[in-house]
């Protein structure tokens, strides 16, 4: 019983995941297509709905608290392989999350959509997913040491992260121009 269940749940999330990644290959400005032109507003800072600042900000800490969670979850309740395939999963379905409303960057004549598409992922996801590595190798140790060291990677590190990132994929790889 327990197993169909888990085939069961396996079937949905990845309908679920392909479903999500087709509405937005089909919604959204493919990846090649160069920035929006330059207009009047040209600094629009919103997201594909059309939410701005803090709503954006809300959404990406929603899905770094996410993240922070599935990972503890799944490092303490999961075999090594089961913890990598189901953190795997949780990654990929939060790409369309992640497209609509963690990226700001759409209507921006200033960056090239490859930067909306896979900078933005690489930008939010970086950081838990080196923390989840870490913790697959050396296990997950106690709450409260997880807790601790969790808000100094998303306090400390994260801010670093961010700035060598975004220096990184618009003067290193061209993904944008200032």
């Amino acid at each position: 019983m327990i197993q169909a269940v888990r085939l069961v749940a396996a079937v949905a999330l990845l309908c679920a995941g392909a479903l999500g990644v087709y509405f937005s290959v089909q919604t959204l400005p493919p990846i090649t297509e160069g920035p929006p032109p330059l207009k009047e507003d040209t600094n629009r800072r919103e997201n594909w709905i059309g939410q701005t600042g803090w709503a954006i900000s809300c959404n990406r800490f929603v899905l770094v608290a996410a993240a922070y969670c599935v990972k503890r979850v799944v490092l303490s309740r999961c075999t090594r392989g089961q913890a990598i395939y189901l953190y795997s999963a949780s990654l990929l379905l939060s790409l369309p999350y992640i497209w609509f409303l963690c990226e700001p960057g759409w209507f921006n004549p200033f960056l090239y959509r490859v930067y909306c598409w896979v900078g933005r992922p690489i930008a939010l996801w970086f950081v838990p997913t080196v923390s989840f590595l870490s913790d697959v190798r050396r296990g997950v140790g106690a709450l409260k040491r997880y807790l601790i060291r969790s808000g100094v990677e998303v306090l400390v590190l994260y801010p670093l992260w961010l700035y060598f990132w975004t220096f990184f994929s618009i003067c290193i790889l061209g993904w944008g121009w200032l």
